[in-house]
């Protein structure tokens, strides 16, 4: 990450007493924030029952300064307009309704609309606003009269009074998400409800729509070529985003799957999460596929942080979509592209027990905030708490467990794997990105390998070395020192 230092970064948990989660975040003047957060209460702490939900306003350490409670209600997405800001979500315990609330930034309630489009009903993941103000909604509703879905656009004026309903599409699909760009037309990713009837280019589409809901494009989200095995089926199709960028470049982010092997219910053949970067024509222009061993494999599901010349997308690693609490610890891992969708670099981050990334925005001072969740592990407290982070411009994070007494450098900061090792030694920095230098001794205390770790990710070769115990140090410029043993095979 580039740009000035920060003056704040932190980690912080959200503990309202019930189950948490945080879905999305915005940042306003003076490094305020504010979050909305879904809170809920269950005899079962796997499957919380979301009962309401909290509007947070946070100050810039990310404690709870207020908040303002919505009963029997959803919150999914935040936005703000001169001297307010909007929630988004649906209306809990009525799967057909929708809600949109305004706040000044004193956290009083200005307006709110409340609607509700048929009988069977699926709203976007997120709303789409223009420069105009005006609110666009996709949504999938089902005729039970024709038996098919058909999908249209609720157009909201920026008064919170319903314009039109718009009707673009009638074949069976669910609509995720939709963004208005810079021409005012608004692109919606529609996922397949039968995709395995369809033909693999026409599979997930993006559609380009203009203002009175006419289709003028529809655009293949199928990566061209990934991998010959797989006859070019990889595609996104789970937690998309679209985001068009300051040169009109088109980014759409989510989870991978090979639809030609997916199970319906297995998380098997998840395949870590990636872009699709398009031109301002919508013609392809690369793709990235993310996520490695011990690194990331799911996305946060909203957002894409624009920070200066570069984006920023988020996403945790052994997350398992179908079993959400795992007695593991997991990383953070944020990425840096360029707006061709070349991958500048990553950073990883390990901060909690077993941690969910929802959201990530950009902040005042170029730095990143990243909202979600933490489950605490079996046998501690337990329970769902929420959790914000705040990473500074360099993306450092600044915790209070990244030195002992000043001399320490805690094991925290980096993970050196596997243990035992064979062939290779794999060093990992997490939380800061310092250079070190690494040392292996063996018993006798003779050095036999140093190496100047630079990268995040850096590769020793230990297949030379004898079969033992080894005792490895790190050393960083200022003279702290990390130290652990390991074995090699």
């Amino acid at each position: 990450m580039t740009g000035q230092i920060s003056a704040q970064s932190f980690t912080q948990e959200i503990d309202l007493g019930q189950e948490e989660e945080l879905n999305d975040v915005i940042s306003v003047s003076n490094n305020r924030f504010i979050v909305a957060s879904v809170v809920g209460d269950s005899i079962d702490d796997y499957f919380p029952y979301y009962l309401n939900s909290h509007i947070l306003n946070l100050d810039s350490i990310g404690q709870v300064v207020s908040s303002y409670q919505i009963n029997d209600f959803y919150a999914i997405q935040l936005y703000k307009k001169s001297n307010m800001f909007f929630v988004y979500g649906t209306l809990q315990g009525n799967v057909q309704g929708s809600a949109i609330y305004s706040f000044n930034y004193q956290f009083v309630m200005v307006d709110s609309l409340k609607f509700i489009t048929s009988e069977r009903h699926k709203s976007a993941y997120k709303i789409s606003i223009d420069n105009r103000g005006e609110i666009n909604i996709p949504f999938t509703q089902f005729d039970s009269i024709q038996n098919y879905y058909y999908s249209s656009l609720l157009k909201i004026d920026a008064n919170l009074n319903i314009v039109d309903t718009v009707l673009y599409d009638t074949v069976s699909f669910t609509v995720s998400t939709g963004k208005f760009n810079s021409s005012n037309n608004i692109l919606v990713y529609q996922e397949a409800v039968n995709y395995r009837q369809m033909p693999s280019k026409t599979r997930n589409p993006i559609f380009v729509v203009d203002s009175n809901g006419q289709k003028l494009q529809q655009v293949s989200t199928v990566m061209p070529v990934y991998n010959s095995q797989l006859d070019d089926s990889l595609m996104i199709s789970r937690f998309p985003h679209l985001e068009e960028l300051p040169n009109k470049n088109v980014v759409l982010s989510g989870i991978l799957q090979n639809q030609q092997s997916y199970v319906p219910g297995s998380s098997e053949y998840i395949y870590d999460y990636g872009i699709i970067v398009y031109d301002s024509n919508m013609n392809y222009l690369s793709h990235q596929v993310l996520g490695l061993v011990d690194t990331a494999d799911f996305p946060a599901t909203t957002n894409i942080a624009v920070v200066d010349s570069s984006f920023y997308i988020a996403g945790v690693s052994q997350w398992y979509p179908n079993d959400y609490y795992k007695n593991i610890n997991n990383f953070i891992r944020v990425s840096q592209f360029d707006f061709q969708g070349n991958l500048i670099n990553s950073r990883n981050y390990q901060v909690g027990d077993f941690v969910k990334i929802n959201s990530i925005k950009p902040t005042e001072d170029k730095g990143l905030i990243l909202v979600g969740s933490n489950y605490k592990l079996f046998g501690g407290t337990g329970g769902l708490n929420g959790f914000v982070m705040k990473i500074d411009s360099l993306g450092n994070l600044n915790t209070n467990i990244n030195k002992v007494n000043g001399q320490t450098i805690a094991k925290d900061n980096y993970k050196i794997y596997p243990n035992p090792a064979k062939d290779e030694l794999k060093l990992l920095k997490l939380n800061q990105f310092k250079p070190y230098e690494f040392e292996l001794y063996d018993t006798f205390g003779r050095l036999v390998k140093t190496v100047s770790w630079r990268e995040d990710h850096q590769t020793v070769d230990v297949s030379s070395l004898a079969s033992g115990m080894y005792v490895y140090r790190i050393i960083d410029r200022e003279g702290n020192v990390g130290s652990g043993k390991l074995m090699v095979e």
